[in-house]
Formats: structure tokens, C-alpha cells, sequence
């Protein structure tokens, strides 16, 4: 059964009686939902009348129009239609620049389709493309923009109807067709009773076929779309469905609203099969700032080695870049940016010695750039939920300053801050704020996790660290990471509790560990240990869901304050959770990235290059703690051996890769081992833990963890080794090693 279009006029009824939900009368249920095509009048309508909408303070000479494409993905010609008649004395030159400064109300909406770059195949046309991505284009008009010579301007526009004039202070192309076009669908549908679902259908499509034609012309200026050829990209406008999170309004069922943006979906011809459900607010994870001395046994070291190994650190790295000259490898220029999934950041103007402006990464803005063209990156940052071009933090949310402190640690932490401005780091942050103000409270909407997946992608960021939960399953999250899970690695925060991820699991940390967990994402899940490398009493585990281990108890970073009347200033601050240990493991990750490894290459070798540790089996996935040096090692093979009652760890290279080894009581080639290591038991063989290469070699990733087994026997086994740094080659019997980790790139 076909869904009932909802009128324009019905919907814009609804608005104005029931206007924004009210202080006492908190909306608490929400749902995620995907909208499969642009053209979805009755999706629209239905979005508008069961979702809270929002009121907006908008100064004279603001822009509606882009104020709803931001919140929307596009400015629908009819959501503009219901804007207007919910908002008394507006009318369509309003939309394009606001007369004067007022309250507008904003009708809930979901995200439109976005644009999507779409690989050339063979046998590719325009056409095909477009029937089957079910994108409305005017394949003519398109064709005609081709052939006209470069000195011609290649704006096509739809003929306006008599009673359009030019949209105020606008000449851009696009601009124009949006605007012409939805002032053409207002005037149609503004007598009579003509908004059936069938008309509303038809004039849905000629407006996105007009816009759409457009924004791939300015788009798609150095293809010609009449001699496509394989492995060309080219950019398809609205192609991209999108998740987005509404606001269900007082009194209306999560059940009956499932049900009729279901019946909506349905009605544009797709199934809604997996493109609504319900949803729950994201929370941050706070900082643990009671009990500390209970939570974190153990002293920290000194701030020379937490939370990372200084002067091992500065001498990898060093080692590293002399291999790779050696080796002629060219060093990668670009630096390797974290985004910040957070609280905020205000220190744009006045970093201080804590942030220098190199490692602060300018953003492309979540608005559409004008005239084609790719967007540039003139923004300090974004916010996620609130859909501004800023990542400031809200005055007055209890944790303002969480997203600095982890911002300080993603950047190696306060201890590192003279290495940072002496010896530039090839790394970077940028920010994207995830809190918003309502009514009364201040919320994290669940899709700002999916929403900074694609913000990542398209700011060419291959890493966000994530300080958020969500104790409910989402499958607009999972797609959203698995579809980017090439390009994107997630670093999450396991959690605060104390508590084992199963049953009660939180997510995005429970895709974490085993990767058939993320079913195609990226995700490294980092949960918090103490100076002794004891996992903290508050951190979340899980031998299934969480990877390691990192220094999450009293991590030397910064914090803010206000003063002198509201001026803001950064401190020196020692921070404890999983909050401040996941960026440890996300600066890592930057800097394995710098080196050349894909995402996926570097959870692996985070997972091989830990301290395995004694009792940990049912702990984390890796079974052990983040080593930095271990992990950044890549050029190099590493042993860590016994020396007396220490250890002691060289570089170099091992040269019987051949040798056939007995391990766990089975034959290994030592060539297939992807870690070794030893971990001593009171009276009892040491247990062996063992990662081996997968069965495809050309996936590097692909690994298999082995269950641990006693090591016994293995005396009368050995590595040939050759230590770079004096040339010496010896045997090293596996009784004296601790750890084998061999090179991500041997020789």
C-alpha cells in the first residue's frame, strides 16, 4: 500500500499550532533515518509533521536557504514551501536574504542525499549512471554544456515563469535554478488542492533534475561527460543517501513514527527495509576525577616516559627516517590529521606553547561551494550537531574542556610540547564540536558519529578519535564506517564503568577488537591502564571488543579557564580515563600513517607490536599495552631480550626467516610469524602468545591470533639477528626473548 502524501498546507498547520517543543514537555525518543532519493515529497511532509522543529534567531541579510542546507543536505522545494507558510510574514525572497533580523522556525528534516564521486567502468555512460542511481538530470542540457566552447559561460538555466525576477544579492548559477525553481513549485501549489502525491512527485523531479544538472556541470568541468572512460571519477550530485537523527515530538510513538516514515520510504519506490530506527543520544566520557588513587594503583612514571617514552620515541623516529633514505624511500609530505570528536576547541588565536599553529588543521565547512569548484578549507572547525562552520566549545557544558585535554594528548601529550616546537611532528588535529543547547539541556544526536565518518572522508582525514557512547546498536553508525572502512580509522574510548563490554555493550567501542566485529570498519577500541601497566580499575574490557591498553591514569595534557572577565586561557592539567588513553593510541596510529600504513595496516600493527602481558588473555583482544616505539618500528625488526633481571630492546634485522620453528606444537616458518612473544608465570613455562600471517599474503592485515599455549622446549631454538646500530650478528635463543615484532616493510 502506497503511503498518503501529507499536504503542504496540513503540515504547515501542524507546525504552527504545535510550535517548538516546550521545557516541561521534553522530547526523549529519536529516531535515525535514511532518506534513499531526493525526490520524496511525502518523506518530507512526513519528517516535517512528526519531528520537533527548531527556532532559529537569523539576522537581516542571513540566507535561509543555506541555513537549510546545511541542516538538510538541500533546500527542498517543498520543505521550503512549509517553512514559509509555518513562519507568519516570510515569503521566497526571504529565503534567499532575510529583509530583516527575526525568529525563524525550522521544520525537522532529514538529511538529503549527498554527492557522491562515482569510478567510471567500462560501458559507462551519464545515462546509466543516472538510471541507476535514480538521479533526476537532463542529460540534454548537460550535453549542450559540453559543446559549448571554453570562453562560453556553461550556466544553463530553466526558463522562469513570468512572475520570477532575479533572487536578491544572487547571480550564481545554482543559486538562481534553486531558486527560480522553488518559487515555480510555491506558486503552483498555492491554490487549489493540487499537492497529491503524484503532481507533488512530478515537480520534485523537474527541480532536482534543473538543480542537479547544474551542480554537475560546475562540478565536472574538466570531464567531458560525452567520452567517459574507465577509471575516471567523476562527481554524481544527490547520489549519496545519508543518515540523519530527528527529535520525535511530544506524544507521537517511536512505533507509529517508524511505521510512517517507513510508509513514506515506500512510497518512492525503495524499500525502508534498514533506513529507520530508533535512536539514543551519545554521551561523552567524562573524566574520571573521583577516587583516582583508588582507580590507578600504581604511581606514574616520570612525564619523560608518560605517557610515552620520550627519548625511545625521538630515536625510532630518527632511525625510521635515516632507513628510509637509506632505503630511497621518499618521505610522505602530508602530515597525518586526527579528528577530534568532541566537546570543542577555542584556542584557535591564542594556542600558547601547547598548540603551535602547524598542528592545527584548517576544515572544509559543511555548507556547498558556490559556483563548483572544489571547497575550501577556511574553517577552524565544525559543529556536527548544531551544523555551524565552528568547533567553539558551549559555555556552560560541564565538560567544555574535555575536547582541549584530548586535543593535548593526540598531540603526544604536555611532556612532548618542546619536542613539538623544536622538531616538527608530521601530524595534525582538527575539530568537530558534537554538542548543541536545546531547550533546556545540552544533547549529543547520535549522527554526529556517521555525520564525522563523511566529514572525515571528505576533509581527507584517516583518523578520528571519538570520546562518545552510545548503549544502543545502530546500524546508521556500522554502514556509515564500514563503507569508509579503507579509508578511515576509528579510535574510540572503551569506557569508565569498570565493566566487561558483553553483555552491556557500548558502542561504537564494541566493534572494536576481532574485526569481524566491524564487518568491514576500521575500529581500535582502547580501554586505560595505570604506571605498571595494570588495567585501571574504572576501564571498561573485553578480550572481544577492546584492543589494548593505554595510559589513561593522571595523563599530563591541558585543560581551560575563564579570566579576567570571560578571556580564555590554557592550563597544565593531568587527566584520567579511557578519554586521554584512546588519543595516545590515535597519535601512534598518525604517526604509523606518516610511515605509509593504510588504516587497516595499522590496527594490525598495533595489535602485534604490544607489551604482551601476563593475565591478560580475557582483557583486551591484543592481550598487552600500547609501545610506541614497538608500533613505529616499521623499518626495522625488533627484539626485546632478557638481560639480567631487565630487558632490553635493538632494531635490526633477523636473518633466518626460513627457519622452520615449533611453536604451540605446530611448524612455523618464522617468515609467517607477525609477533612472538614470552610472558613469565610464577613456577610454570611462560605462556606463548603468537599472531601469524593470514592465508592471503597480499592482505597484510589479515592476521590469526593464536590461543596461548605454555612455551615449552624452546631453548634449543633461535633468531639470527643483526642489530643495526652495530652491525653485530648473533643468535638469540627464545629463552632469553621477550618479544619478536619483524618490520612492516623488511628488507
Amino acid at each position: 500500500m502506497r503511503a498518503r502524501l501529507h499536504t503542504a498546507e496540513a503540515v504547515a498547520a501542524f507546525l504552527l499550532t504545535v510550535g517548538p517543543a516546550s521545557a516541561k514537555d521534553q522530547v526523549t525518543s529519536y529516531l535515525n533515518i535514511q532518506a534513499p532519493t531526493q525526490v520524496a515529497p511525502d518523506l518530507v511532509a512526513t519528517v516535517a509533521r512528526i519531528g520537533v522543529p527548531e527556532s532559529i534567531d537569523l539576522k537581516a541579510g542571513a540566507s535561509i536557504q543555506e541555513v537549510v542546507t546545511r541542516r538538510c543536505g538541500g533546500a527542498d522545494p517543498l520543505y521550503l514551501k512549509l517553512l514559509l507558510e509555518a513562519n507568519s510574514g516570510l515569503d521566497i525572497d526571504d529565503v534567499v536574504e532575510l529583509r530583516s533580523s527575526r525568529s525563524v522556525l525550522f521544520p525537522a528534516c532529514a538529511t538529503l542525499p549527498a554527492a557522491r564521486a562515482q569510478p567510471i567502468q567500462s560501458g559507462d555512460s551519464i545515462a546509466t549512471i543516472a538510471k541507476a542511481s535514480q538521479i533526476p538530470l537532463n542529460l540534454d542540457r548537460i550535453e549542450a554544456a559540453a559543446k559549448r566552447p571554453p570562453s562560453e559561460p556553461s550556466t544553463i538555466k530553466a526558463p522562469p515563469p513570468p512572475t520570477v525576477a532575479m533572487p536578491p544579492g544572487g547571480t550564481n548559477a545554482l543559486k538562481t535554478i534553486q531558486y527560480e525553481k522553488t518559487k515555480e513549485i510555491i506558486l503552483k501549489t498555492q491554490t487549489g488542492d493540487k499537492a497529491s502525491q503524484k503532481y507533488m512527485q512530478e515537480l520534485s523531479k523537474n527541480y532536482y533534475s534543473a538543480v542537479n544538472t547544474q551542480a554537475f556541470i560546475d562540478a565536472n568541468k574538466a570531464s567531458d561527460p560525452r567520452r567517459l572512460q574507465p577509471g575516471q571519477t567523476i562527481t554524481l550530485p544527490g547520489a549519496e543517501p545519508t543518515w540523519s537523527t530527528i527529535r520525535l515530538r511530544p506524544g507521537i510513538a517511536p512505533e507509529a513514527a517508524i511505521q510512517a516514515v517507513s510508509d513514506a520510504i515506500a512510497a518512492t519506490g525503495v524499500s525502508p527495509a534498514d533506513r529507520v530506527e530508533p535512536a539514543k543520544l551519545a554521551s561523552l566520557i567524562a573524566p574520571v576525577d573521583k577516587d583516582v588513587d583508588a582507580f590507578c594503583a600504581a604511581p606514574v612514571p616520570p612525564s619523560s616516559s608518560w605517557p610515552l617514552k620520550i627519548s625511545e620515541l625521538v630515536e625510532v623516529l630518527a632511525s625510521n627516517k635515516e632507513e628510509m633514505a637509506q632505503r630511497k624511500v621518499e618521505q610522505k609530505t602530508q602530515k597525518a590529521t586526527i579528528l577530534i570528536l568532541d566537546s570543542g576547541f577555542d584556542f584557535f588565536d591564542n594556542p600558547g606553547m601547547a598548540f603551535s599553529s602547524g598542528y592545527l588543521v584548517r576544515v572544509k565547512g559543511q555548507d556547498l561551494p558556490k559556483g563548483g569548484g572544489p571547497t575550501p578549507a577556511n574553517y577552524n572547525g565544525v559543529n556536527l550537531n548544531t551544523k555551524q562552520n565552528t568547533p567553539v566549545s558551549l559555555q556552560g557544558f560541564p565538560d567544555r574542556w574535555h575536547g582541549l585535554g584530548v586535543a593535548g594528548v593526540a598531540v603526544g601529550g604536555r611532556p612532548l610540547e618542546p619536542l613539538r616546537r623544536f622538531a616538527p611532528l608530521p601530524i595534525g588535529v582538527a575539530f568537530a564540536n558534537v554538542v548543541r543547547r536545546t531547550e533546556n539541556r545540552y544533547e549529543i544526536s547520535p549522527d554526529t558519529l556517521f555525520q564525522a565518518v563523511e566529514f572525515a572522508a571528505k576533509n581527507d582525514i584517516p583518523i578520528i578519535n571519538v570520546s562518545l557512547s552510545i548503549d544502543q546498536r545502530s546500524a546508521a553508525l556500522e554502514m556509515a564506517l564500514k563503507r569508509r572502512g579503507e579509508e578511515i580509522l576509528l579510535v574510540s574510548a572503551a569506557g569508565n564503568d569498570g565493566r566487561r563490554m558483553e553483555p552491556d555493550a557500548l558502542w561504537p567501542a564494541a566493534l572494536g577488537g576481532n574485526t569481524e566485529n566491524g564487518d568491514g570498519a576500521t575500529i581500535v577500541t582502547v580501554g586505560a591502564h595505570d604506571g605498571q601497566g595494570n588495567r585501571a580499575t574504572f576501564s571498561r574490557y573485553s578480550a572481544k571488543t577492546v584492543d589494548l591498553l593505554a595510559p589513561g591514569c593522571r595523563v599530563p595534557t591541558y585543560t581551560g579557564e575563564e579570566v579576567d572577565g570571560g578571556k580564555l586561557r590554557i592550563r597544565p592539567a593531568s587527566l584520567t580515563g579511557t578519554s586521554f588513553a584512546a588519543p595516545v593510541v590515535s597519535f601512534v596510529a598518525a604517526l604509523l600513517h606518516n610511515e605509509g600504513l593504510s588504516v587497516r595496516e595499522i590496527k594490525a600493527r598495533l595489535l602485534t607490536s604490544v607489551d604482551a602481558h601476563d593475565g591478560f588473555d580475557k582483557v583486551v583482544f591484543s592481550r598487552g599495552v600500547l609501545n610506541a616505539t614497538k608500533a613505529l618500528a616499521v623499518w626495522h625488526d625488533l627484539v626485546e631480550v632478557r638481560v639480567g633481571d631487565r630487558t632490553k630492546i635493538r632494531l635490526g634485522q633477523v636473518q633466518n626467516k626460513d627457519a622452520l620453528l615449533t611453536l604451540c606444537e605446530e611448524d612455523f616458518r618464522l617468515s609467517e610469524v607477525r609477533k612472538l612473544a614470552f610472558t613469565a608465570k610464577d613456577g610454570q613455562p611462560p605462556d606463548l602468545h603468537l599472531w601469524k600471517a593470514g592465508s592471503n599474503p597480499t592482505i597484510p592485515a589479515a592476521m590469526e591470533r593464536w590461543n596461548l599455549c605454555p612455551a615449552k622446549d624452546v631453548s634449543n631454538q633461535s633468531i639470527t639477528f643483526t642489530d643495526s646500530r652495530t652491525g653485530d650478528t648473533e643468535e638469540i635463543r627464545l629463552s632469553t626473548l621477550v618479544d619478536y615484532v619483524p618490520a612492516w616493510y623488511p628488507r
